[in-house]
């Protein structure tokens, strides 16, 4: 499946996923910071996988 070619649903789905990762992610960093931590809901953005490097600023 092309990556520009994802239904409503789909694209639901992947940022149903990506907001359980990003909550899991702040629960342990509270846990091991012991401090509560603030999140914003996360943003999709489905781009090829040869823009990547580009969108975040390139290699280091």
């Amino acid at each position: 499946m092309s990556f520009n070619k994802f239904n409503p649903l789909q694209l639901d789905a992947l940022r149903e996923v990506g907001n359980i990762g990003s909550g899991n992610a702040a629960t342990a960093l509270s846990q091991l910071l012991n401090r509560k931590i603030d999140m914003n809901v996360p943003a999709i953005n489905i781009i090829s996988f040869q823009d990547i490097f580009s969108d975040v600023g390139g290699e280091t």
